[in-house]
């Protein structure tokens, strides 16, 4: 209140719009075909839509978001896209097992001159190609998934169990005869 005319002061809310409207903050976003497909284009050479969202040109995270669920040709493009770069990361997971430059170094003990074993290096280059084959397997799950037959799957069906019974029945009514419950001789 203010204390001078005794008179409340109207105070906008963070999250008024300048013409009075109720809603929410932030730029307004609108879908172009080619802010998509370059978003698309940068997930594919390896970026994260939380890299890319709010960048030049690019709109907000929650945007982005939004886009995949209203737009089909965006997620669509999209989904293609982080296919591509988990083929990227299977290029990169071969470098890295090539690559053994750093495996070894060279001992600096004058005394015992030679070469070491690096087991960081190693290890480093193990958890480089582990968290790239788990992310592989999570982008592209067709491909790079673990493979899981489910009962039912029209594309990989499941062969009916066989069982082979055969029942002599005489000698089960032999067995039964005269046993409580146990069927009639006339069925």
């Amino acid at each position: 209140m203010n204390t001078e005319s005794g008179k409340r002061k109207s105070s906008k809310k963070a999250t008024d719009k300048p013409d009075g409207r109720k809603g929410r903050a932030g730029r307004k976003s609108t879908y172009t075909t080619q802010i998509a497909m370059e978003v698309c284009r940068r997930v594919a050479e390896g970026e994260w839509l939380e890299q890319i969202a709010g960048t030049q040109g690019a709109p907000g995270k929650s945007a982005l978001y939004e886009w995949l669920l209203k737009h089909k040709e965006f997620a669509d493009a999209y989904a293609r896209a982080r296919e591509i770069r988990a083929d990227a990361m299977a290029r990169e997971l071969i470098e890295i097992a090539d690559d053994g430059r750093n495996d070894w170094m060279a001992r600096e003990d004058p005394d015992n001159p030679g070469y070491t074993f690096n087991g960081e290096h190693v290890q480093r280059s193990k958890l480089r190609s582990d968290n790239r084959k788990w992310l592989m397997a999570r982008l592209s799950p067709r491909q790079y998934g673990e493979r899981v037959q489910v009962a039912n799957d029209p594309d990989n069906p499941m062969p009916a169990p066989t069982t082979n019974v055969s029942i002599d029945y005489a000698a089960l009514r032999e067995r039964l005869k005269g046993k409580p419950g146990a069927p009639d001789n006339n069925d």
